[in-house]
């Protein structure tokens, strides 16, 4: 027997944004799944059958070339979800996500996705609202990949991946974050070494210990920060989401 997800026991900033009556309709429709490392949860040019709202854990959004040649566009964490495309009226994903950090996600199928959008003007106004929210992080990742040195990208990678987790450690190497920047594994050695130069971070094997978010936020720039105000503007806080559906006319 299907057992509703309970409103206290998501993590998820737009479950928990919703109405109750949203809440309630999308609540039977949702399955706990495990995000392990690597899971590719939309793949470019296929269809999105399952959309996943992000409970704990990270995943990369990138963009594939043809033939060769990729690169991260932004990040899912407990503030979002997968299935972009079918918010917007697509079938198909445009990008391949893939988990970075594991955690946990709630899934659920894109097709009752597609009736609540239909059937409440509350939820659909919730997801074309993510929506804006993640073309405002893309954009400025275009932003950071253009204008700001790799130490100044790391900073705002490191800051935007404390975002989405809990605690100071980041389980996360340097081959990883290499991919992510698009530079070479020595680039991001040396540029680490320069945060830790500064008492910002520290760097284990596996991992790296935040220990002065200020010193990154510094360090980071214009990189990092109008993204997540843009975020905290439009999307309503969960103690604000309350109240009754409205329903399409």
């Amino acid at each position: 027997m299907t057992v509703a997800i309970q409103r206290g026991e998501v993590r998820n900033r737009l479950l928990a944004s919703l109405p109750d009556a949203d809440f309630e309709c999308i609540s039977l429709g949702l399955e706990p799944m495990v995000l392990s490392r690597g899971l590719v949860l939309e793949t470019p040019g296929e269809p999105v059958e399952d959309v996943v709202f992000v409970e704990s854990g990270i995943a990369s959004r990138i963009v594939v070339g043809a033939p060769h040649g990729e690169t991260e566009c932004g990040h899912v964490g407990f503030e979002g979800m997968t299935g972009k495309p079918v918010i917007l009226g697509g079938r198909n994903a445009i990008n391949r996500i893939e988990v970075r950090v594991p955690g946990i996600g709630l899934r659920i199928a894109a097709d009752r996705i597609k009736d609540l959008l239909d059937q409440s003007r509350t939820f659909r106004d919730l997801m074309n609202t993510y929506v804006l929210a993640c073309e405002i992080q893309t954009e400025h990742t275009l932003l950071a990949a253009t204008n700001y040195t790799i130490n100044q990208r790391l900073a705002r990678w490191l800051l935007m991946y404390q975002d989405r987790t809990t605690g100071e450690e980041l389980a996360i190497t340097h081959d990883v974050l290499s991919d992510l920047l698009n530079v070479r594994r020595a680039s991001i050695t040396q540029e680490l070494h320069v945060l830790e130069g500064i008492r910002a971070i520290r760097s284990n094997r596996g991992s790296i210990l935040i220990r002065d978010r200020s010193l990154l936020i510094d360090v980071a720039g214009g990189s990092y920060g109008i993204p997540e105000r843009e975020y905290e503007m439009l999307i309503p806080s969960p103690a604000a989401a309350s109240g009754a559906r409205q329903d399409v006319p």
